[in-house]
C-alpha cells in the first residue's frame, strides 16, 4: 500500500515522512531531494515534474549533485519514472515536516538535521535529547557539521537549545547531551506563513521617507527663527518658494524694500507659506 494513501488532511501545513528513511542510509542531498518531492507530490501539482535546476536552487546544493541524488533515488526504487516518490508503510510510523520548511533558506544539511530531531522529539513534550555523535551518524555528516547546522536552525527560531548535567559514578558532574524543544510555531507548520504574512504587510504599508519626521520637526523650528536670512538657507530644502511668495506678495501690494523683499518679518513669509 502506498504511504500517500493514508496521509493527513493535505490542508494542513505538513506532510508525512516514514520513520524507516533513517534506515536508507541517504546523504543529506538525497533526504533532502526526496522531502521536497513529497512535499511537493502531496501539496503541489503532481503534474509539473520539478526540473535538477530547481531542485538545486531549492535546497542549495550544485545541480550535478542534484541530477546525481536524483539518479541515486530511482537506483534503489524510491522514485518512480514520473519523479513520484515511492514510500512502503502501514500509515502508523511516520513523522511530519513543516511545508515551510523548504522556503527558509537553510539548505539540505539543515533540513535533513531538523528532520532528524523532528523524528526523535517526544510527541508529548516536544523535546529530544541525541547526542552529537548519534546525530552524525543518522545523517552521515561530520560532529563538527552537525553542531554548525544546530547552531543555525537555534537562530532561525526552530529549535531551542538547553544545556543539560548528570552525576557520574564517581559523584562528578558531567556535561550531558543537549536537550532541544522544538518550537510552537514550526510544530504548527505556520513559522514562515508568519514571517511571509509579515513581509506582506510592510510590503502594503505605505512608505514614508526617512526625513520625513526631521523635515516636520524643521518645519516647526523654522517658525520661529529670528533671521530671514536663516530661514532663506533652510526653507528650500523642504520644497518651499520663497521667490514666489515674494512676487505673491507684491502683486497683493504688501510694501516691499528695494530688493524687492517684503519689509515684514521673515517669519511671516515662513508661516504664511505653512498656511
Amino acid at each position: 500500500m502506498s504511504f500517500f494513501f493514508n496521509q493527513p488532511d493535505p490542508k494542513r501545513r505538513r506532510f508525512p515522512i516514514p520513520n524507516g528513511v533513517w534506515k536508507w542510509e541517504l546523504k543529506p542531498q538525497g533526504f533532502a531531494i526526496l522531502a521536497y518531492l513529497c512535499y511537493l507530490h502531496v501539496h503541489c501539482n503532481k503534474n509539473a515534474l520539478p526540473s535538477a535546476d530547481e531542485i538545486a536552487s531549492q535546497l542549495h546544493m550544485s545541480k550535478d549533485m542534484a541530477v546525481k541524488q536524483i539518479a541515486e533515488l530511482n537506483r534503489r526504487g524510491l522514485l518512480d519514472q514520473h519523479m513520484v516518490p515511492i514510500l512502503k508503510s502501514n500509515g502508523k510510523n511516520f513523522f511530519s515536516l513543516p511545508n515551510e520548511l523548504f522556503f527558509m533558506n537553510i539548505g539540505h544539511g539543515a533540513i535533513t538535521v531538523y528532520a532528524y530531531l523532528l523524528y526523535c522529539e517526544d510527541r508529548r513534550t516536544h523535546q529530544c535529547h541525541p547526542s552529537y555523535r548519534t546525530i552524525s551518524a543518522a545523517v552521515h555528516l561530520t560532529v563538527s557539521t552537525v553542531m554548525k547546522h544546530i547552531t543555525k536552525l537555534a537562530d532561525r527560531q526552530f529549535i531551542t537549545i538547553e544545556n543539560t548535567s548528570y552525576i557520574d559514578k564517581h559523584g562528578m558532574k558531567q556535561n550531558g547531551n543537549n536537550l532541544y524543544t522544538i518550537c510552537s510555531a514550526w510544530r504548527n507548520g505556520s513559522g514562515g506563513s508568519r514571517r511571509r504574512r509579515s513581509w506582506h504587510r510592510a510590503q502594503r504599508a505605505p512608505r514614508v521617507p526617512h526625513c520625513e519626521a526631521l523635515c516636520a520637526l524643521l518645519r516647526g523650528v523654522a517658525e520661529s527663527l529670528p533671521h530671514q536670512g536663516l530661514s532663506r538657507q533652510i526653507w528650500p530644502a523642504f520644497g518651499g518658494n520663497l521667490e514666489g511668495e515674494r512676487k505673491s506678495r507684491i502683486n497683493a501690494g504688501v510694501a516691499v524694500g528695494a530688493s524687492g523683499r517684503s519689509l515684514r518679518p521673515a517669519v511671516r513669509v515662513v508661516s504664511r507659506n505653512l498656511a
